[in-house]
């Protein structure tokens, strides 16, 4: 079997086994926007459930990438979200 073959059945198979990871991602959020929590601990939250995928993920290159874009801070986060301009949305200040 080719090395190319072996890494297209294992990402195949990743993709495969994070539909269910998605699924419940989705419904936590929903369920922690639903019960009113904070924007930064729904922000964590969201984090941690994405550092476990990172950490799943059997492509070492991918899983190292991936953990390292999980560097950024709910504060660092809070200030990039304020610089962005708002009038994409069509809002003014």
């Amino acid at each position: 079997m080719s090395a190319r073959y072996h890494h297209s059945l294992t990402s195949s198979k990743f993709a495969a086994d994070m539909r269910p990871l998605s699924i419940a991602l989705a419904a936590s959020l929903l369920a922690l926007c639903a019960s009113a929590c904070s924007t930064e601990s729904v922000y964590y939250s969201l984090r941690s459930m994405q550092k476990d995928a990172c950490e799943s993920n059997p492509d070492a290159y991918q899983r190292d990438r991936c953990l390292k874009d999980q560097g950024t801070s709910f504060d660092s986060y809070q200030r990039s979200r304020m610089a962005e301009p708002v009038a994409a949305s069509g809002v003014s200040k």
